[in-house]
This record gives structure tokens, sequence and C-alpha cells, in this order.
């Protein structure tokens, strides 16, 4: 099963993406919003994942977990990959000034390893995807609105991330939790 893990934004700060994600369609761009109830941060995309192989992840995770504290992170900053003059993902940043997160992701790839799953080669930049361009049809409107708005800086704390399904369908992937993986308290 197609598989990843993440974490979630608590609700107030979804509803403000959401409202951020309305502002943003009234460009009339081609994008493919995400859904508000599905609005997360990937920590690590696992791609297709054999059910034989799940209690053997899952236990690693906890084991990981275990050695990690709640994480005080904050959302912030509106932004584009590759840019904001060509985006082909609007998202809202993720960042924790200790360091912590980038630690989590890394003693997930090292310990993935030995599970068949390969280092990642790109750089983790933790972000909430708010949607995904699908042509540059009515771009030229959104793009104006993406240099000029912003996601103000709001705090949360992660005290556990999600190991999720991901079923593609015709009007996008859906999401579902397979476990919920606990930080130490």
């Amino acid at each position: 099963m197609r598989t990843f893990i993440s974490f979630d934004p608590p609700a107030d700060i979804r509803q403000e993406m959401k409202s951020l994600q309305e502002e943003l369609m009234l460009s009339g761009a081609d994008v493919s919003w995400e859904l508000p109830h599905q609005l997360h941060s990937t920590i690590k995309f696992l791609g297709e994942v054999r059910q034989e192989v799940m209690p053997e992840l899952l236990s690693a995770l906890r084991s990981i977990a275990s050695q990690f504290h709640p994480m005080p992170i904050s959302y912030e900053r509106l932004g584009g990959f590759p840019d904001l003059h060509r985006p082909r993902v609007i998202w809202i940043g993720c960042t924790d000034d200790d360091g912590n997160l980038a630690r989590l992701k890394n003693e997930i790839d090292t310990k993935f390893v030995p599970l068949g799953f390969a280092l990642e080669d790109r750089a983790f930049h933790p972000h909430v995807t708010l949607g995904r361009v699908k042509s540059s049809r009515n771009l030229q409107h959104l793009t104006p609105i993406l240099e000029k708005r912003t996601f103000e800086r709001r705090r949360a704390t992660i005290e556990s991330f999600f190991v999720m399904k991901s079923v593609l369908q015709p009007r996008g992937a859906v999401y579902s939790v397979i476990d919920t993986i606990h930080l130490a308290t």
C-alpha cells in the first residue's frame, strides 16, 4: 500500500490554512487544492509498502518516537516549489528552531535503510501543501497574490505523528491513518 509518515496542523491553524486556500482560489488558477481535512506535513514518503513489512516498520517508528519529546514548531510563510513565480506546489512552511524535527527525520531515514527504504537525496523542507498547479491557466492571476500574501507565524506542538495510507482516485488522493505514533512524554 502507498504509505507516508506525517503530522497534522491543529484544527485552528488548519482553519486558517483553509481560509487562505479560499482566498487563493479566487484567482481562478488551475490548481488542485488539498482538501482541508487532509492538510498535513510529510516527514517521509515511503511509497509502496508490503503488508508483511508493516509490523517491523511500526515497531521501528515507536522505538524512534520514544527518543523524542513533544516538539514546538511554527507554521509560517507562504511559498511555492520551485518558486513563487513558477509554482508547481503551493505551501506553508513548517519550522522548528531547535532542529528536533530534522533529527526525527534523519533518525527515521537511518533506521529505515535496513528495512529496504533508500535515503532521500533532496533536503528536508517540511511544509503543508495547499495545492498543486495543474496548468498555466490563470496562473498570472495567482502569482501576484502569492507574492503579496503571507501566512503569519502560528506556533503548535507535535505530540504524535501518523503512518498514513494514500489511495489515488480520479479526484485526488484519499488519506487514512494506519497508526498513530506518540512521542515520549
